[in-house]
């Protein structure tokens, strides 16, 4: 018998995976969809993702980066797909509407570290593993590493204090980004120090300083490893961590509340690696200024750590020692959830008790998602185990692996929030597999090491990995709500590209079959998700109003508050989902920020001067006696004009279109208003760009008027078609004090005839 390769193999298996995923979906009945809801396989990934992030703006493009191969435990990455053969490129770029895949080479493998979405979209990539992949990459546990969504590039930009191995990443209200926990690397006896502190770190200068973590949070866990953080609206972090809870002033370490000690059956349960459990921040009302405020935790099954068994794993780390033991361990069965009250004057106050709760079973190593709508969708892991890696064939820490997702309900009365709603899939979720809520408002599934090696007495039910030992294969769960009828849709008038603190926009709604009404507007940020943790996560409600309504009640508008300070929001972006009841929209990307001419926190430095001349130069107005500063430089056939349909914020922006496009391509070169710029200064630009195709792209750069120096030679900005997307341009800085301009060089074509600039921000310090 002819044996084919095993890449080969792999596609033909998926094109027959594809084929028959497809053909249930057209006889079964929406009816049946809108009970079970629905997995269905994407395709194979070139990676087995274990860090997933999905990218801010324009199309659906998600960050994946793969464990990779790394000593003895390599040898067990190999095969991958023909794509990777020697799993030596871990970052990778993937566009879902297009499913093209980008490699991102990087300097270290940042995996098992934290990330973070920093406030202009770019991706702060924090610690990570051992130097990995021979000479290809270097040490990665104690550095610093940013995605630079504008130069689609990953740069080392600074080391932490100390070696942090599964740390926490969270973006703060000032832009800083709190690193706490994680341990150094690991001792020949197993064990795993733990890093003192925390780091903040600083992405406008790439500068880190520790600051203090409270001792008896430290105290509480083996290692301080992927702790569930929530920033409250005060500013403090509500922090879990192994089995308890603290509220901490994230700068000096205080304890300002502890949840009491779990008892009872519970008293052992831990949610930490390798029992991990997911750490559900429930999504929150909306912030009533000089109101008490109430937040809900949930943490869901993890397994159990007696005092012996603690005593013996610090003693020769929480995998060596427990190996064996740990796989023939029955995961929990329990759900815990307790409520932090946030008053006013500043006390936090927990309930005085956890709430206990039994799950349809035993469950670790699986995700927990917040979906719009408020319920929790928990899927992938396994009945028995740990998370784990190891060179034994016959051994991946994880078994019974579970096939249905739950979905769990806050708002049920105890003891009726758990339902299985019944689809399943054939593809085992385990250590290292991702999953995180899209804009689309689904699921993506994605990874898992050592995929080959788990057992269940259900094993027709599942289909292992076709190729080698890890999970290449994609798939999305759409819960049951996406298919039920009248789903809202997001419509005429889009919301701003951004909104200030303390601002409110405009937003259209419709509904497809019949009228309907809009229940609420979710504020929701679905984090970075690694090892169980949806790291940054946070939805909450916001105030709105109805402005207007259709005749046949199928359509309005609505009036949205936006949160009004940085601590009810930390800066960046967040996707905007519209009620009704249980039914969702889709999402729609929103930056907050504070308005120019402040800086964008934590991107420019908080000193730096807002230029108001150039950053002016291409709007409406802008120019001497309020005309027009812009003018085209070069291009047959090419307009630059103020146009309301260019506007991503505000009232216009500035379209730059081919009036008579030809078959062939034609260089539109526009200059902005010019400005005094002063030598010796660092400035930084920014704007949001709109393509009108895909492919489309042009440079951006600074020169002196009239020519002269260039302090920003021409950078390459790929805007997204659709929605307006920020743009962050590398720092330049002029020589000596002039006038300067912003120069837009574009080619425009037949496909893509026109191209839209707004909201062009100029800072120097």
């Amino acid at each position: 018998m002819a044996h084919l390769n095993p890449a080969v193999a792999l596609t033909l298996w998926l094109a027959l995976a594809l084929s028959a995923a497809a053909a249930p979906r057209a006889t079964r009945a929406a009816a049946d969809l809108a009970t079970t809801g629905e997995y269905r396989l994407l395709g194979q990934a070139p990676i087995a993702a274990a860090h997933q992030i999905q990218l801010p703006c324009g199309s659906n493009q998600f960050l994946m980066m793969e464990f990779g191969p790394t000593g003895v435990e390599g040898q067990l990455m190999l095969p991958h797909p023909a794509s990777n053969p020697d799993g030596t490129k871990v970052l990778w770029l993937w566009n879902r509407d297009t499913n093209e895949w980008t490699h991102i080479p990087t300097g270290i493998n940042s995996i098992c570290g934290g990330w973070a979405k920093l406030a202009n979209g770019n991706i702060g990539m924090f610690a990570g593993h051992y130097q990995t992949l021979g000479y290809k990459q270097t040490f990665g546990m104690n550095r610093i590493m940013q995605y630079d969504a504008t130069a689609r590039q990953a740069q080392i930009k600074a080391n932490l204090t100390a070696q942090r191995w599964y740390p926490t990443a969270l973006m703060m209200p000032s832009g800083h980004v709190w690193v706490p926990g994680g341990t150094w690397a690991q001792k020949p006896n197993g064990t795993w120090p733990k890093a003192a502190g925390a780091d903040m770190y600083a992405p406008y200068a790439d500068t880190v300083r520790q600051v203090p973590l409270n001792r008896r949070l430290w105290d509480a866990s083996i290692g301080n490893w992927y702790m569930g953080s929530l920033v409250l609206p005060n500013g403090k972090v509500a922090a879990m961590n192994m089995n308890m809870m603290q509220v901490i002033d994230p700068w000096s370490g205080e304890a300002l509340a502890e949840a009491p000690a779990l008892a009872g059956p519970v008293k052992d349960v831990v949610w930490e690696f390798p029992r991990m459990g997911p750490q559900v921040m429930l999504r929150a009302d909306a912030v009533k200024p000089g109101a008490p405020m109430r937040y809900e935790f949930s943490a869901f099954g993890g397994s159990f750590m007696d005092a012996a068994l603690r005593a013996d794993i610090g003693k020769c780390g929480p995998v060596t020692c427990d190996r064996e033991a740990g796989e023939q361990r029955v995961c929990s069965h329990y759900a815990l959830r307790i409520g932090l009250t946030v008053h006013p004057d500043g006390r936090h106050e927990f309930d005085p008790s956890w709430e206990v709760e039994e799950m349809p079973g035993p469950r670790c190593i699986f995700d927990g998602v917040l979906l719009p709508n408020g319920h929790v969708v928990l899927l992938g892991g396994q009945k028995r185990g740990i998370g784990d890696l190891t060179n034994a064939t016959h051994y991946n820490g994880g078994n019974e692996p579970w096939a249905q997702p739950w979905i769990y309900n806050p708002y049920a009365p105890a003891g009726r929030r758990f339902s299985v709603p019944g689809a399943a899939t054939k593809i085992a979720r385990l250590y290292h597999a991702v999953a995180q809520l899209t804009s689309r408002g689904d699921i993506l599934a994605t990874g898992t090491s050592n995929a080959a090696f788990w057992e269940t007495p259900e094993s027709a039910s599942f289909e292992k990995t076709p190729l080698g030992v890890n999970e290449y294969r994609q798939e999305a769960y759409s819960p049951p709500y996406l298919f039920r009828p009248n789903r809202p849709r997001a419509a005429a008038p889009a919301p701003p590209a951004w909104v200030p603190y303390g601002g409110s926009f405009k937003i259209g709604y419709s509904f497809p079959d019949a009228p309907g009404n809009i229940t609420g507007v979710v504020w929701s940020d679905p984090g970075g998700t690694t090892h169980n943790s949806a790291i940054g996560h946070r939805s909450q409600l916001l105030p709105f109003s109805l402005d207007s309504t259709a005749a046949d009640g199928k359509a309005g508008v609505l009036t949205v508050s936006a949160p009004a300070e940085p601590n009810h929001a930390p800066p960046g972006f967040y996707l905007v989902f519209l009620l009704s009841g249980d039914l969702y929209s889709e999402g729609t990307w929103v930056q907050i920020r504070e308005a120019a001419p402040k800086p964008l926190a934590g991107v420019i430095a908080p000193g730096a001067q807002f230029v108001a001349g150039l950053s002016s130069g291409f709007e409406a107005g802008g120019g001497a006696a309020g005309g027009a500063a812009f003018r085209v430089l070069e291009g047959a056939g090419v307009a630059a004009n103020a146009s309301a349909e260019a506007a991503g914020a505000g009232a216009t922006g500035l379209r730059i279109s081919l009036a008579a496009p030809g078959k062939d391509p034609v260089l539109a070169r526009v200059a902005s208003g010019a400005a005094k710029l002063e030598g010796g200064k660092w400035c930084t630009l920014m704007l949001w760009a709109r393509a009108s195709a895909a492919g489309q792209k042009f440079d951006v750069s600074v020169a002196r008027e009239g020519g002269g120096e260039t302090p920003l030679p021409p950078s390459t900005v790929r805007p997204q078609p659709g929605a307006h997307c920020l743009y962050t341009l590398p720092a330049f800085k002029p020589a000596g004090a002039g006038s300067y301009q912003i120069i837009i060089s574009a080619d425009l074509s037949r496909a893509a005839p026109i191209l839209d600039i707004d909201d062009v921000e100029v800072y120097c310090a």
